[in-house]
């Protein structure tokens, strides 16, 4: 059982790890996919289109703050997905020097 915790353990620390450099690594994209929201957002400004764009769940993206806000969601996600996996990780290589 012992060796089974320990090997858990490395498994969950080592996903952690990878979501977490996946999400270091996306920053670049993320700041491009900003400044594309705002060029967008002059476009249709320019345009004077009525209907702002909206995301899957039907809110609106019509402001600067809006659209930063949904950007940062899938970062954050990532973000708490990596340190679950970290702790999971911890837990199960702790709970594995418990055991003989």
């Amino acid at each position: 059982m012992k060796e089974y915790l320990e090997i858990a353990g490395s498994g969950a620390n080592l996903a952690g790890g990878i979501v977490l450099l996946i999400d270091a690594l996306r920053v670049r994209s993320s700041i491009k996919e900003r400044s594309g929201g705002d060029i967008f957002q002059e476009e249709l400004e320019k345009a004077q289109v009525k209907d702002a764009p909206q995301d899957s769940q039907g809110d609106s993206l019509a402001t600067a703050v809006s659209r930063e806000l949904w950007l940062a969601m899938g970062p954050l996600e990532r973000s708490w997905i990596g340190f679950a996996l970290l702790v999971a990780g911890f837990g199960c290589e702790i709970a594995s020097h418990f055991l003989k």
